[in-house]
């Protein structure tokens, strides 16, 4: 399978997240089967996932990520211009 570990399955909205998933299983040359197999989510699931019919828990994700061979990174990040914060 192909290498994905310089990857990061991130996305700051959910319509890349699904593309991002694809991308990344296809680098891997993985099927929907073999994903489903590694990381026990449906391939029901994980083409919902990839077409954006379904947002995935966040460990799912990690599944996901694990069965890719590649890590998660969750950020929060504040909608709007930053603040100032006074202490």
């Amino acid at each position: 399978m192909g290498d994905t570990s310089d990857y990061i399955l991130w996305s700051s909205n959910n319509t890349l997240l699904g593309h991002r998933l694809k991308f990344l299983r296809l680098t891997a040359n993985m099927t929907i089967a073999n994903l489903s197999e590694v990381s026990g989510a449906t391939g029901t699931n994980i083409g919902y996932y990839e077409t954006n019919r379904m947002l995935p828990k966040t460990s799912t994700l990690l599944k996901l990520a694990k069965g890719l061979g590649c890590k998660l990174e969750i950020h929060l990040i504040p909608e709007g211009p930053p603040r100032r914060l006074d202490y």
